[in-house]
């Protein structure tokens, strides 16, 4: 995957910038597995190129030359001091390949806090470690209250739109005084995030678990922690609070995929020290004791894994299954690839009719799911333990080539209800997954938006002297309507807010996509262009303005006439479908609504 990653090219570094140091390596297992380390000014010069306005993350996932892996923001130095300022420091496993032919530093992705949830594998080893199905029918619960008032009440609204993304336009419009029933943009985005939750509650048992957050993995560099524990602090997604729990905080760890009783572990969380408040929003394991706790869970590693970490009392059990066991291997005996060999046409199509003959991952994970339901043990049962180390060796059957044989004497002969097979035998689960599917299939939430919304504009959001834009915003529109309609004919899209919700709940078949890693490649890509669109037109918008706290109310004015064209007032003619335009603005009518409301404009 190293040539295949999406990635942003930032700076270039020369050669003697750079340094390869040593992993960290004790009984055959790598506690370093894929993370290096950035000097804080190389790392703030990454984060202006990448437009991270005040906000250095403590880590990166990153590309150079032949590398690949997670560097983490480190006050030390591997340089003779003062030697230099923007350094970067790599370990041999970040090494996939030899080359000299690129030093540019191009970043995968960056540390920040993300919401955590449950799904079916994790609630499977949960329940296999004694969790009592009432923990996770109470959470079901708790999120089936918000989905249920969410389109009506804007208190609902608000508390749904807290877990509904992590960059949240509708979250920012409520906190600012909006109604959600009073704007159609606004519900609507919403109702389409509400729909995805639905679908992803009955195909995935998908639960929000407010008190819990994933954050990316990385070492402790300064050696400080002990086997056992771990340390994090994270910034709330909505509220931007810094929040660190007690030292000796008892947390359960895990990452995906999660089938093993091992897989989930209790660890403690330590004690703040100076040294390690440098990092915010990862969590940090340490490099002390027999084997790296990322590799307990699922063989994770350092590369750029995302950890779930909850600290909600109910998932606490009592002490940790043991770890699946593996082979040790060395990193730093690993021979990189020097040179590039002229792969031929056949031999491509070869690997490919391999992989495809023998990738059993998804049978042998619907294999263990439904076994872990039949079985009194759950998936501490010893043929679920058979089938997650075959799930073991599946997933790495891409790197390895060594397949991962299904055994067909143990094909589940009955399925769950809430796997939803219809061309097998079906019975009625008597476990946790099966209480959820059977809760939320028998939910009745529904909405009509063009039923619910109150269809005007708003008038707090009409400033006086807005009218001189008005002109010049429908030309603009105009133009920010035919580039959003050319994005949505070729992702064959007619909802425009299920568009800008993040979540589009089926893709046309004419993208050529049938596999959900497909659709979330497609969604990601979508994303993408319309975070472009929106980033485009900001540019328009400040292009002829003054940007600065003197010429606010201009650009508020500005704002205002954005919003009545799109709304229909000011717009010669009926109301526009696309309605969108004025929200690439939404801080400055956010600002609007906050002052309109208090009477200060």
């Amino acid at each position: 995957g190293q040539g295949f990653s999406t990635s942003v090219p930032t700076t270039s570094i020369q050669s003697s910038q750079m340094r390869v140091i040593p992993d960290v390596e004790r009984n055959g297992f790598c506690f370093s597995d894929g993370v290096g380390s950035v000097s804080p000014h190389l790392a703030e010069e990454v984060a202006a190129k990448l437009d991270l306005s005040n906000m250095v993350p403590s880590a990166f996932q990153i590309r150079i030359g032949g590398a690949k892996g997670v560097v983490s923001v480190y006050d030390g130095t591997y340089f003779k001091r003062g030697s230099f300022v923007s350094w970067l420091a790599l370990r041999p496993s970040m090494i996939k390949f030899e080359t000299d032919t690129s030093n540019d530093l191009e970043v995968l992705s960056y540390a920040k806090p993300m919401r955590s949830y449950l799904n079916r594998q994790i609630i499977t080893v949960f329940s296999s470690l004694g969790i009592a199905d009432d923990v996770f029918l109470s959470r079901l619960d708790d999120m089936v209250q918000v989905l249920s008032n969410c389109l009506t009440s804007t208190v609902a609204a608000l508390e749904f739109a807290v877990h509904s993304t992590d960059e949240n336009l509708v979250y920012e419009a409520l906190s600012s005084g909006f109604d959600i029933t009073k704007d159609r943009h606004l519900h609507g985005i919403l109702s389409a995030q509400r729909n995805r939750f639905l679908l992803d509650l009955e195909l995935k048992a998908k639960i929000y678990i407010p008190k819990g957050v994933n954050l990316l993995g990385i070492l402790d560099e300064t050696n400080t922690l002990e086997y056992g524990s771990i340390f994090f602090q994270y910034t709330d997604p909505t509220t931007k609070e810094l929040l660190r729990l007690p030292a000796g905080t008892k947390v359960a760890v895990c990452r995906s995929p999660c089938i093993h009783p091992g897989d989930i572990r209790i660890v403690t969380v330590a004690e703040t020290s100076e040294a390690l408040e440098q990092w915010v929003n990862v969590v940090v394991f340490p490099q002390k004791g027999e084997r790296p706790h990322p590799d307990e869970m699922s063989g994770g590693d350092l590369d750029g894994d995302i950890y779930s970490i909850y600290y909600d009392d109910g998932l606490i059990f009592s002490s940790n299954y043991p770890a699946m066991p593996v082979t040790p291997t060395s990193h730093l005996n690993k021979p990189k690839t020097t040179k590039t060999e002229l792969v031929e046409t056949i031999e491509i199509a070869n690997f490919f009719v391999d992989y495809m003959q023998n990738d059993n991952l998804g049978r042998i994970a619907n294999a263990h799911l439904a076994l872990a339901d039949a079985l009194d043990a759950g998936a501490k049962d010893k043929i679920c333990i058979e089938f997650a180390k075959l799930h073991s060796t599946a997933v790495d059957f891409a790197k390895t080539g060594i397949p991962a044989k299904f055994p067909p004497e143990l094909i589940p002969r009955k399925y769950p209800d809430f796997m939803q097979n219809k061309t097998k035998n079906v019975y009625e689960s008597k476990k946790a997954l099966g209480k959820i599917y059977r809760t939320v299939k028998g939910l009745q939430i529904t909405a009509n938006v063009e039923d619910m919304v109150d269809d005007c504009v708003d008038e707090s959001l009409v400033l006086p002297g807005s009218e001189q834009y008005l002109e010049d915003a429908q030309v603009t529109q105009l133009d920010y309507n035919q580039e959003l309609f050319v994005i949505m004919r070729r992702y064959d899209l007619i909802d425009e807010q299920e568009v800008f919700s993040g979540f589009v709940k089926e893709f046309s078949s004419k993208m050529g996509s049938f596999t959900q890693r497909g659709n979330r490649q497609l969604q990601e890509r979508l994303n993408r262009e319309i975070s472009t669109l929106r980033k485009d037109f900001r540019a328009i918008f400040w292009s002829d303005m003054e940007h600065d706290d003197d010429h606010l109310y201009e650009a508020m004015k500005k704002a205002s006439a954005w919003y009545q064209v799109a709304y229909g007032k000011g717009h010669s003619g009926h109301q526009p479908n696309l309605i969108s335009f004025p929200w690439v603005m939404s801080d400055l009518l956010c600002k609007i609504k906050v002052l309109s409301d208090r009477q200060e404009i």
